[in-house]
């Protein structure tokens, strides 16, 4: 098995399903960014600060905090928990 470089995937019901880095082509896309919207504001409430350090954009700050906000492992893991 090999890895495709900024795609995740996971496994429900025998389906696979792949994610990338801000992808909103999953037909369940709006509830998964939803979901994460809100992950993301009980991360602010408690005062939690993302670790941009190893994100490897030459981009302002902010925009590194949104290629964290939807990474697509955190996509494929607030599907899981769909």
């Amino acid at each position: 098995m090999k890895k495709v470089p900024r795609c995740n995937s996971i496994e429900v019901d025998r389906v696979v399903h792949k994610f990338l880095v801000g992808d909103k082509t999953h037909r369940q896309s709006k509830e998964i960014y939803k979901i994460l919207d809100q992950i993301d504001e009980l991360l602010e409430l408690a005062r939690s600060v993302p670790d941009t350090s190893e994100v490897l954009y030459d981009v302002d700050e902010n925009l590194k905090d949104g290629a964290l906000c939807y990474h697509s492992e955190r996509l494929a893991i607030v599907f899981g928990l769909i």
